[in-house]
């Protein structure tokens, strides 16, 4: 049992290391080509794609719900060591997914089509390009919810070194199709949008092919039985609802940005989503290594593991978090100077605002993920779902009240704080979880993020080279940040590994 534990924590550490690297290589890429992007397109083009995109990016979310109910099951089985089963749930997803993709499409047609002509705030004549992306952004979107299972096994199976090289060649080759913008005399907007579809389309195939050569399961098989149909789709059922919630939050805003202030808002939301994605690639990388042992854990009905990992994973994703964030926080006018040619009004402001919303996903991840490996997710998604759902309600009668954008992030931070509290009660009702233990440690973490911004910030330099600014500043933010997460952040038994690891280096 003991050499069990110690394989999952060397398959951990491993797969962790691969997707830093994947993840650190894929922000590089990333930032170079928002910065191209909005150079080819311009603020206006750019805020445009933002928006349009962002209504299929709101259906995507539904993807991400789709491959979290997927990989839960085939890790689930996988545990058990049981291929024909693993199987099934393969067979059984990839048949609900193709029935949700016909049902996407049409509804997206009807709804989507009708929203951009009648809703959104954009120049009459930029309508047509608008269009001609929502189709190549939702092609692309079918063709994503299609892979989901593929993608799910991947992860189920841990092969993160696949993953982080596929990952890299996608960043590759969108970075290609950005630079291929300069050559085209036509409409950059409508290219760029038929650019990433052809990516979406190479990158789905690769993943498909390398999931039917490596996993027994990943072969199609028609399923009669109905009881996985109703298991998987009960259960995808209610993380949809809770998805909808968190989808309405995050690109709702969006369309409140655009309806309110137009695409300009639009691009600045855009840049900040941009940054945020940068700064959780890294946390994400911890999790997707973490998540499917911590499944695994559960169905093998190792609590004790369970609980540890549920609450260390949530620690660490915290401290990786803020090791990324305090730095960008405090100098997000800086990078935006340095990053992009032109910055739109209000960028700044809404990178800061964004980090401390996000900051709460890191700290609440494995415990939902926890919540899903029960099965047990009907009260979990109806009541936070619904809680979650009146950010979209408030925000726009704020705005209506007071013309400020920035109020909606304020509200965010509101109900994404009180969900914090909420969601260890629901994992309690399943087994034996320390609730207080949980969110002792989650407010000292807060509170201590508080504490290093507030240090960081006062002793911050300034130089007239913005660069030199920017690395001095975030070298003295983080020689800042790491003593005070050991020392503050860490009980006894963790600072005694650190210590003998530490001498073991050493020592070599």
């Amino acid at each position: 049992m003991v050499e069990l534990y110690q394989n999952q924590r060397k398959k951990l550490y491993k797969n962790t290391i691969v997707l830093y690297i994947r993840t650190f290589v894929i922000m590089i890429i990333n930032l170079f080509i928002s910065r191209v992007v909005l150079k080819e397109l311009g603020v206006e083009d750019y805020g445009i794609y933002n928006i349009v995109g962002g209504i299929v990016v709101m259906m995507s979310l539904f993807t991400n719900n789709m491959s979290t109910t997927t990989q839960r099951f085939i890790s689930f089985e996988l545990a058990k060591d049981n291929v024909k089963s693993s199987q099934k749930v393969f067979s059984t997803a990839i048949t609900i997914h193709f029935i949700l993709g016909i049902f996407v499409f049409v509804i997206a047609e009807i709804a989507g089509v009708w929203f951009i002509l009648n809703k959104l705030n954009i120049p009459p004549d930029r309508l047509f390009a608008a269009q001609a992306v929502f189709q190549c952004s939702l092609l692309s979107f079918i063709i994503t919810l299609l892979s989901v299972p593929y993608n799910a096994s991947i992860v189920a199976h841990e092969r993160m070194n696949a993953f982080a090289y596929i990952s890299v060649l996608e960043a590759i080759l969108k970075l290609c199709s950005v630079l291929c913008l300069s050559y085209f005399m036509q409409d950059k907007l409508i290219v760029y949008g038929i650019l990433l579809l052809m990516v979406a389309i190479i990158i789905r195939i690769i993943y498909n092919i390398y999931c039917f050569k490596n996993f027994e399961e990943c072969k199609f098989i028609i399923v009669k039985d109905k009881n996985k149909y109703k298991a998987m789709a009960g259960f995808a059922g209610w993380s949809f609802v809770g998805t909808t919630a968190s989808v309405l939050n995050d690109e709702g805003v969006n369309i409140l940005i655009n309806l309110f202030f137009g695409v300009t808002l639009n691009a600045a939301r855009g840049i900040a989503v941009q940054v945020q994605h940068a700064v959780m690639n890294f946390v994400n990388s911890f999790m997707t290594s973490i998540n499917p042992q911590i499944v695994k854990n559960y169905s093998t009905n190792n609590i004790d593991e369970f609980t540890k990992m549920v609450m260390n994973g949530a620690k660490y994703s915290f401290f990786l978090y803020i090791i990324m964030a305090i730095p960008i926080y405090i100098e997000a006018d800086n990078i935006l100077h340095i990053w992009l040619t032109s910055v739109p009004e209000y960028t700044v402001l809404f990178i800061r605002l964004t980090l401390c919303v996000t900051a709460f996903y890191p700290l609440t991840n494995t415990l939902i993920i926890g919540v899903l490996a029960t099965g047990k997710v009907k009260k979990y998604y109806l009541s936070l779902g619904i809680l979650n759902l009146l950010c979209l309600p408030l925000s726009y009668v704020i705005l209506k009240i007071a013309l400020q954008p920035e109020l909606v992030y304020y509200i965010l931070i509101f109900v994404n704080f009180i969900l914090l509290i909420l969601r260890p009660f629901f994992l309690r009702k399943n087994i034996s979880f320390p609730i207080k233990r949980y969110l002792i440690q989650t407010i000292k973490l807060i509170l201590i993020s508080l504490l290093l911004v507030y240090i960081c910030y006062q002793v911050s330099f300034s130089f007239r080279n913005r660069f030199i600014q920017l690395i001095i500043n975030t070298l003295v933010s983080v020689i800042i940040t790491l003593p005070v997460l050991y020392l503050v952040g860490l009980d006894k038994n963790e600072k005694k590994i650190i210590n003998s690891r530490i001498l073991k280096y050493l020592r070599i």
